[in-house]
C-alpha cells in the first residue's frame, strides 16, 4: 500500500478479504391486511430450519427484533419449491415471489 500512487494495475482477492458475502434482510413489505410482526415470526420461525443461503438472514433479523420463534411442524424444503412447515396451525410456504400463483396467498389476515 505505500507504493501504490506508482501502481498501474491492482488486483483485489475477494475470497472474503474485502467483502463477508453475508446477506441481511433490509426491508420486510407485506400486502395489505398482513401484521408484519406476525408475518416475520412465522417466516423466521420456518427459516430456521432451512439449508437456503438467506435463511440466515431472515432468521437473525427476527432474533433482532426479538420475535418469539413458534413452534413448527411437517417441515420440508425441496430445491426450486421452497420451505413448506405448519406453524400456529397454519401453513406456511416461502418462496420466490415469481414462483408462487396469487391465488395460494393465505385468504385471511394474519
Amino acid at each position: 500500500m505505500e507504493q501504490i500512487d506508482s501502481c498501474r494495475t491492482l488486483i483485489f482477492d475477494k475470497r472474503g478479504t474485502l467483502t463477508y458475502g453475508k446477506p441481511t434482510l433490509t426491508e420486510v413489505i407485506c400486502e395489505a391486511g398482513f401484521d408484519r410482526r406476525k408475518v416475520m415470526q412465522l417466516t423466521g420461525s420456518l427459516e430456521q430450519y432451512s439449508k437456503h443461503p438467506l435463511a440466515t438472514a431472515i432468521v437473525a433479523a427476527a432474533k433482532h427484533e426479538n420475535m418469539a420463534f413458534l413452534p413448527v411442524a411437517h417441515v420440508s424444503e425441496h430445491p426450486g419449491e421452497g420451505l413448506l412447515g405448519i406453524a400456529e396451525g397454519r401453513k406456511v410456504r416461502i418462496m420466490g415471489r415469481g414462483k408462487l400463483p396469487r391465488s395460494n396467498f393465505l385468504s385471511r389476515p394474519l
